[in-house]
């Protein structure tokens, strides 16, 4: 991923190394205006502040990009790759997140009450202080998850 316009932070060159293009292949232009943004590699992409309701990105790739203060609430982030991102300040209400792959992701005292986290990937997710709706004994990839003071759906709260 490369920016296309250091001055202009709504355009990126979205690379499609993934897709068989070289990296400084252009694979096409995101912009906010634009709404489908599924499968696109948002790879280390500086979206800080963005508000992207109503913005398609299933099976969007967000490794590494920096999703600080970014409305996410009630998105298609279905199969989205979320791995390693801290998402502690970034609404995700109602977001939905099945078989999204969340490895390593930090949610620290996030509400996920009204978030769907079916089938999705939580293999050492930082879930302290977290509040939950799904229930979490039922989700997949749980390994190396932390839980401290979690607030689970029935109430009580986990650690460890």
């Amino acid at each position: 991923m490369r920016q296309i316009a250091p001055n202009c932070p709504a355009v990126w060159c979205v690379d499609g190394a993934s897709n068989g293009y070289t990296p400084c292949e252009v694979m096409t232009v995101k912009t906010k205006a634009e709404k489908d943004w599924s499968g696109a590699n948002l790879r280390g992409a500086d979206l800080e502040g963005w508000n992207l309701r109503e913005v398609n990105l299933r099976r969007a790739d967000l490794t590494l990009a920096n999703l600080k203060l970014v409305d996410l609430s009630g998105e298609d982030l279905r199969e989205a790759n979320l791995s390693g991102e801290d998402l502690r300040e970034v609404n995700l209400r109602g977001a939905n997140l099945t078989g999204a792959n969340l490895t390593g992701a930090n949610l620290t005292g996030m509400d996920l009450r009204a978030v769907n986290l079916r089938r999705a990937n939580l293999t050492g997710v930082n879930l302290k202080g977290a509040r939950l709706t799904a229930d979490i004994e039922r989700l997949e990839g749980l390994a190396g998850t932390t839980f401290s003071n979690t607030t689970m759906p029935d109430g009580t709260v986990r650690n460890g």
